[in-house]
């Protein structure tokens, strides 16, 4: 008995050193003199670019790696060593290829000088990294020129320059009506759509000619063509049945997703991380408010609302602030996107028909008593009285509020609300719009 007992400890010890030498040749075989650090190719930015700030800075390049990609970090670092900005990006698999990525330079605060932009790409055994050198301007905002949009028939939208004294100096025209335009101050380019052509029209204020166009070619996809609206450096835009696209300033399509057949879109927002769409049921006429992710287009959620008409205000990350309408009442309320969680926010016998962001954290509500200004959550004042207006527009830099009603534009002081001057057209006024020295994106009108 002894002796099997020690024959039988002696086989085991022999399979317990048998397998601790496959294991150390599998680990030799993963030793550190082996393991290869991620590849990395950064396309752009190039070294030297310039930005200003809160420019959106677009990043692309492409990693590989022999094991399993984990997380790329772009960190904007400044000339002490700190990181003033950080964007993180999750991952999967051994290689990726990102492009024109968005970081929105949001630190107002950030001085005039070189930065180094840090790419970070770490796997499953190490992390690889690559410097680029960008140079970043401070710079203070200011109006460059305010344009009227206004139209004499349904067959011509005519663009003023409108001067400090309300008078106007003609600009150009553009074939069909007017539903919605945009500026893009970073390049001197003025949208417009067509309320009913749906055509989509880029001129640039510089060269005072249409750099491109896109018309609709299905007569008509929908009712009326009012789903556009200029984000992250794209005009986004619904002008055909089947899709949402994302044109960049040259005309280049960047994005596309896919829309219902029985909805069609009555307004476009675009968060940090989604694309938003208010759509209504062609037959029963319902209210869809539908998500789809802005990298990739990817469809997030779709969900029917118990309201006649819903306006998006705003956003705060992953929050949408909403108002919905219904039997003469309005609800305000937040929507998380990301947890499709609504929380009411109050009920009031007014009816919010269009909004501008106004001073950081506050928006500007259009009712037919006049404007409202809203500070989420909860407060709700209102700050002027008068009825029948159709436009308003918030000077982000002179501080200004401009208004329409009926032929007659108005100016008032932001912060007084007094009415500082008007004028009275006889063409029909349909909206204002300001071109600054560069882009005002949302973080810079929601920080102080």
């Amino acid at each position: 008995m002894l002796y099997l007992r020690g024959m039988n400890s002696f086989y085991s010890g022999c399979v317990t050193i048998i397998s601790a030498l496959v294991l150390l040749l599998a680990v030799q075989c993963d030793s550190p003199a082996d393991i290869q650090p991620p590849e990395i190719a950064v396309i752009q930015p190039e070294p030297g670019d310039s930005f200003n700030v809160y420019d959106t800075l677009l990043f692309s390049f492409h990693a590989l790696t022999d094991y399993t990609l984990l997380q790329v970090n772009a960190v904007l670092v400044d000339d002490e060593g700190q990181s003033v900005i950080r964007l993180n990006v999750p991952l999967e698999g051994s290689s990726v290829s990102l492009d024109e990525i968005p970081m929105i330079l949001s630190r107002k605060d950030l001085p005039t000088g070189m930065y180094d932009l840090e790419f970070t790409v770490t796997d499953t055994y190490g992390t690889a990294a690559v410097v680029v050198p960008v140079m970043i301007y401070a710079l203070d905002l200011h109006t460059k020129n305010r344009y009227l949009i206004s139209h004499t028939s349904h067959n011509q939208t005519d663009i003023h320059i409108l001067q400090e004294d309300l008078t106007l100096t003609y600009a150009y025209s553009v074939q069909g009506d007017f539903g919605h335009a945009a500026t893009d101050s970073q390049n001197n380019l003025l949208y417009t759509v067509g309320r009913y052509s749906g055509h989509l029209m880029c001129y640039s204020v510089e060269d005072k000619a249409i750099q491109w166009m896109v018309e609709a070619v299905v007569n008509p996809p929908f009712p009326f063509f009012s789903a556009a609206v200029l984000a992250s450096g794209w005009f986004w835009v619904a002008l055909y049945q089947d899709n949402v696209f994302a044109y960049d300033h040259a005309g280049i399509e960047k994005f596309r997703t896919y829309l219902i057949h029985e909805r069609y879109p009555e307004a476009l927002y675009v968060t940090d991380r989604y694309l938003v769409a208010v759509e209504r049921t062609k037959y029963q006429q319902k209210v869809v408010l539908t998500t789809w992710y802005a990298n990739g287009g990817a469809f997030h959620d779709a969900v029917e609302m118990p309201y006649d008409s819903l306006l998006i205000i705003g956003h705060d990350h992953d929050v949408l602030y909403l108002s919905g309408y219904t039997q003469g009442q309005t609800t305000l309320f937040s929507r998380d996107i990301l947890y499709n969680e609504n929380l009411p926010l109050g009920t009031y016998n007014k009816h919010f028909t269009s909004v501008c962001r106004g001073f950081p954290g506050t928006y500007f509500l259009v009712c037919r008593e006049g404007v409202v200004r809203f500070s989420p959550p909860y407060t709700l004042v209102q700050v002027l009285s008068r009825p029948h207006i159709r436009s308003i527009t918030f000077d982000h830099a002179e501080n200004v509020l401009w208004l329409i009603a009926a032929n007659q534009i108005e100016k008032y002081n932001a912060h007084t609300f007094l009415l500082e001057n008007s004028n009275t057209f006889d063409a029909i006024p349909d909206a204002i719009l300001i071109m600054y020295n560069r882009n005002v994106f949302n973080i810079e009108k929601e920080q102080e």
